[in-house]
């Protein structure tokens, strides 16, 4: 009885830690995920990169708006509507 004992406990203890030592040797079962197809290469620009600083820093902050181009008048002519007056 104490052999069948000492033997169910190395049992129940073997499986775990076989199971840890060859999961990472199992095959996936799902198709590897393509990391890179290949992708698009285009020839270098023949244009030269400056870099350029500006002339005079900004004042102030920027003045942010949203303008909408819209026909108020139904005169054909495109209206600008300012948003930035309430």
């Amino acid at each position: 009885m104490l052999v069948g004992l000492l033997t169910l406990i190395v049992v129940a203890a073997a499986i775990p830690i076989a199971t840890w030592l060859a999961f990472p040797l199992l095959p996936s079962l799902r198709p590897q995920a393509e990391v890179f197809s290949g992708g698009t290469s285009y020839p270098a620009s023949p244009l030269k990169f400056d870099f350029e600083t500006l002339r005079s820093p900004g004042v102030g902050l920027p003045r942010i708006t949203n303008v909408q181009v819209v026909n108020f008048d139904q005169g054909g002519q495109n209206d600008l509507a300012d948003r930035t007056r309430s």
